[in-house]
Parts: structure tokens; C-alpha cells; sequence
């Protein structure tokens, strides 16, 4: 797939710097002099219109003299630690509040450990006005990058070792110096119009008060290494020095450093479009959940559905059977009965037997017995016909098992006998 070229504005104070990259390689570089307050919309517009490759969208870069900056060494403390003590550390001693402050970081690990930020600061009104005159020409600025980082990129990829370096990177808008070694960065951008030997000389003197390098810092002027003292007095004047702007190819590697954690991320549109997105992705989400649960929904009703359906059909096929169940439940309700009915026979028939033997025992021969009903320990009625009434108490009085018995009634007197009804009382059950 075919690289999209990058399109990177600068604005200073009294220029415009516009430079369009593909591929690593410059396509086009301009200087203009028209400073942040002369700069109108149209006339970006006119300016962009000269780039090789059109363009709508464009990264903002901002120069030295816009930025604050101060750079943290931390031997040991965890990433995730970081940010919270470089809010702490950062803004102190800035002559502006926080709140009108925009702040970026950028975080590395030196080759000796620990961990290196930059820690940047753009005032929120000045950074305001550059984005307002991009918007007003029609353009969209995707990142913003601090020009320092630039030269710092630029310079780190040259460095050879450990051994301290100063990188001198020159071109129209000014003279950029970048001082490495061993987890120190200090960072420092002149006029271009400023005596670059004494710039160099002030600079060489401040970092050798300030850091106390171990030995000798190698200087390099736009990439080449500055080998002897002849030609470092060579650079008595600006125009000594070949204004090649190679720092710019660092600019990719800049933006992709800075995904994420530039100045434009905490700027009020994209603070507004940050909360614009997570709302309408809370919406999708409230959405796909309800569409989730919607068809949840339907597949139990579905299920269901299938479910009562096939239940209606094993209802109907099971109906036979539970009906001939039903019928034989039936037809055992009633053989439980007639066998119930059969066992109160039984036992009143077992009951009955040996008080019909014991009567038997002591009965005349002819008695006829019409009755007889037993209640617990009582004889209650015995009714029945014999030729003397009278005989037949006696006779019964023999039994051990029967006492206390009384005629009740009248003795009727037939043709045939006397009809008579005895009561009284069982002693013992019968063995």
C-alpha cells in the first residue's frame, strides 16, 4: 500500500515553516514570512495550495519559544507511577496556572535504566489561536508536535555510545542545540540570526557547569561530527553552517511517540470528542445489549414454543394411555373396596364363630336361632324360638363365657314354641 505523504506546519513568531515527508524523505520545504500575528486564514490556504500532494489533514508543530520544558531522570519508579509525580513536579514554577495550561509527556527508557520524560507545556490560549486558524482554512490538525522533540529525536538517532553529545540542528527559524548522556537531556534554541559560535560556547560552558560530563562532548552540526577546534570557530557565523533541516525526517517518529499523549488530546474539541465518543459507544452498547437480550428473548420464546408444541404432541400421544390408567385406577379403586368389604366379613364372621360354637355347646337340640348381635363385651340381642323359653336360659347359664343374662321383651307363646330375645354380657374373648 502506497505511503500518504505528511504534511507538518510550523508557526513562530515571525515565520511560517510548511514541509510535506513520504517515505522518510522531504517533498517539499518552505519558509515564509509571515509570523502568528500576521497569518490569515486565506493565506494559509494560498500556502498549502503549493505542496506537491494535496492536502486536507496536517500535524501542527510548535516552535522552541512556544513550549516549556524540563526533562526528569528517575532511577527507579514504575511507569504507571510516573505521570502522577510529574503533575506534581512539572507545573511548579511555570508563570502560568495549570488550568491554563495544555501538558504533554514523553516517556523513555536510557540505555542505563530508570526512566526519562520530557514533560511539555503550551499555553491553552496560544494553542487555541493556531488551532482556530487551521480550522478556519479548512484544515484538520491530526497531531501537534513540540519542535524540541524533533531535535531531540533527530540527535538521539545519531548518538554513538554513551558518550556525552551535543547535537547542533540550524535552519531559517533558529539554531537548536540537544545535550545527551546517560539519562540528562537539556534542550536549547537560539536566533537564527545569533552569533552560532558564541551560542555554541555559551551552551558548551552551561552544560559543563550544569552536568559535569566525564570526558569531552563530541559536537555535531547537523549530523556531521565536529572533529577540531578550527572548525568550530568556522561557525562564527550562522552562514558557516549548511542549513540541510534533517532533523524533519524524525517527525513520523515523533507523531508515533506521541500517539495518544500530544497536546491535541487535551484540547477542549477533542476532550468533547472523547466524551461524544464514549457516549455514542455506550449507546452502541446499550443498543447491541438490548438486541443481545431481544434475541435471547426470542430464541427462549422460540424454544419454548418448539417445547409446547412437542408437548401438545406427546400430550396426545400419551391421552390413550393416561385415560386406560385412569380406568385401571378405576377398576383397583373398586376391587379395593370389595376386598375391604370381603376382610370386614372375614372378620366379623372370625368374631362370630366361636360364640356361635359356644352357643351351640349349650343349646337344646332344636333351638332355632334368629338373631344374634355382639357389641364389644355384650351380648346385645339374641333372638330366636324353642318349645321353653325358659330352658333355654338355663342353658346358657352353664356357659363359663356368658353372664348376667335377662329376657327382654315379652316370651311370645306360638302354636310351634315361645319366640324370646335374651341380652347380657361376655366374660372373656373365646380361645
Amino acid at each position: 500500500m502506497r505511503e500518504k505523504p505528511r504534511t507538518y506546519l510550523e508557526i513562530g513568531k515571525n515565520y511560517l515553516q510548511v514541509v510535506q515527508i513520504q517515505k522518510g524523505s522531504p517533498l517539499f520545504r518552505r519558509t515564509y514570512e509571515t509570523g502568528i500575528k500576521q497569518l490569515k486564514s486565506d493565506q494559509l490556504r494560498t500556502y498549502l495550495r503549493c505542496l506537491p500532494k494535496k492536502v486536507t489533514k496536517l500535524s501542527l508543530v510548535l516552535p522552541s519559544n512556544r513550549i516549556y520544558l524540563r526533562t526528569f531522570y528517575f532511577p527507579a519508579v514504575r511507569r504507571r507511577k510516573l505521570e502522577s509525580m510529574l503533575a506534581l513536579q512539572f507545573p511548579a514554577g511555570l508563570p502560568l496556572d495549570q488550568d491554563q495550561l495544555n501538558v504533554s509527556y514523553y516517556v523513555e527508557c536510557p540505555r542505563q535504566g530508570g526512566l526519562l520524560a520530557i514533560a511539555l507545556a503550551v499555553a491553552c490560549a496560544e494553542l487555541d489561536y493556531f488551532l482556530e486558524i487551521c480550522q478556519d482554512a479548512g484544515f484538520i490538525v491530526e497531531t501537534i508536535i513540540p519542535a524540541p522533540l524533533l531535535y531531540y529525536f533527530a540527535g538521539r538517532k545519531k548518538t554513538v555510545g554513551s558518550n556525552p553529545s551535543l547535537f547542533l540542528e540550524y535552519d531559517e527559524t533558529g539554531q537548536h542545540f540537544v545535550y545527551t548522556h546517560e539519562g540528562i537531556l537539556y534542550l536549547r534554541s537560539a536566533a537564527p540570526e545569533a552569533d552560532l559560535a558564541m551560542e555554541l560556547k555559551h551552551t558548551l560552558s552551561y552544560i559543563k557547569e550544569t552536568y559535569y560530563p566525564p570526558q569531552e562532548v563530541g559536537i555535531y552540526a547537523n549530523g556531521s561530527y565536529l572533529s577540531d577546534q578550527e572548525q568550530l570557530e568556522s561557525l562564527s557565523s550562522s552562514h558557516n553552517l549548511r542549513c540541510t533541516a534533517d532533523f524533519w525526517r524524525a517527525a513520523p517518529r515523533v507523531e508515533q511517540a506521541l500517539k495518544g499523549k500530544d497536546f491535541l488530546y487535551n484540547t477542549p474539541e477533542q476532550l468533547k470528542l472523547r466524551t461524544k465518543k464514549v457516549n455514542y459507544l455506550i449507546l452502541c452498547l446499550g443498543i447491541l445489549l438490548i438486541l443481545v437480550n431481544m434475541l435471547t428473548l426470542s430464541l427462549k420464546l422460540k424454544t419454548r414454543e418448539q417445547l409446547l408444541t412437542k408437548l401438545k404432541g406427546t400430550q396426545e400421544e400419551i391421552r390413550p394411555i393416561a385415560q386406560g390408567i385412569n380406568e385401571k385406577r378405576e377398576e383397583y379403586r373398586l376391587l379395593q373396596e370389595e376386598l375391604e368389604f370381603i376382610k370386614r366379613e372375614l372378620k366379623s364372621y372370625n368374631s362370630y364363630l366361636p360364640w356361635l360354637k359356644e352357643f351351640s355347646r349349650y343349646l337344646p337340640s332344636g333351638v332355632i336361632m334368629e338373631q344374634i348381635s355382639l357389641k364389644d363385651d355384650k351380648l346385645a340381642l339374641f333372638s330366636g324360638k324353642y318349645s321353653s323359653a325358659v330352658e333355654v336360659m338355663d342353658c346358657l347359664q352353664h356357659s363359663p363365657y356368658l353372664t348376667d343374662l335377662s329376657f327382654i321383651g315379652s316370651i311370645m307363646t306360638e302354636q310351634d314354641g315361645e319366640r324370646f330375645k335374651i341380652v347380657g354380657m361376655l366374660r372373656d374373648e373365646i380361645k
